[in-house]
């Protein structure tokens, strides 16, 4: 099986978790891409926001990841199954991804996911791109015939309600996780994420 992992806002292919999820996945024979998708510069947005009062993203725009993923990931995936592991902003890019690419999900699992604004005006002005036209939610569900969302208890950005909006608005299985805060620097590993990949290859525990 294929793996498909993506970062969020401001990420990167090699924080949090990702890595570690890459090798484990790598040692059970599975085939994975995590690639970095166009970001910008946290601090930089940071001090513009500060000094104007606006910030317009300069490569993280819906526009620019989708240019990217047709370029560089859709031909690793376009032919077979793959399950795709996203994190805060991807759930969202994925929910566009399916909408505009004929691909083929056997799963998602979302960690910490939204589509909608979050009540921070650094995230709110960057994100919002990627949420701000209708979804077509009965098709998505199609797509996205089995799907995850994790959802952590005490988020700082992603409160639990907006967790379960995303949730509830493609019938995803809902997973409450315990003081993981945003569910990324907090873990350098995440096990539970591990095990429900396994479940999807039939390597689940018995």
């Amino acid at each position: 099986m294929k793996f498909l992992i993506l970062h969020g806002t401001f990420g990167s292919r090699d924080g949090n978790w990702f890595p570690w999820l890459d090798q484990e996945l790598v040692k059970l024979k599975q085939e994975v891409i995590r690639p970095q998708m166009p970001v910008d510069n946290y601090e930089v947005a940071e001090k513009e926001l500060e000094q104007t009062g606006d910030y317009i993203p300069k490569n993280q725009t819906l526009k620019n990841w989708f240019t990217y993923f047709e370029s560089d990931v859709l031909d690793k995936v376009k032919n077979e199954k793959f399950i795709v592991v996203c994190h805060s902003l991807s759930p969202a890019f994925v929910l566009n991804m399916v909408s505009k690419f004929d691909v083929n999900l056997d799963s998602a699992i979302f960690v910490s996911p939204f589509i909608q604004n979050l009540g921070v005006p650094i995230f709110d002005q960057i994100n919002s791109d990627f949420y701000n036209e209708k979804f077509n939610f009965d098709n998505i569900k199609k797509i996205i015939p089995v799907s995850y969302s994790l959802i952590s208890e005490n988020d700082p950005y992603v409160t639990k309600e907006i967790a379960i909006d995303f949730a509830n608005k493609i019938n995803s299985s809902k997973i409450f996780v315990k003081g993981g805060g945003h569910m990324g620097g907090v873990f350098t590993e995440f096990p539970l994420v591990l095990e429900l990949c396994k479940t999807r290859i039939g390597l689940g525990e018995k």
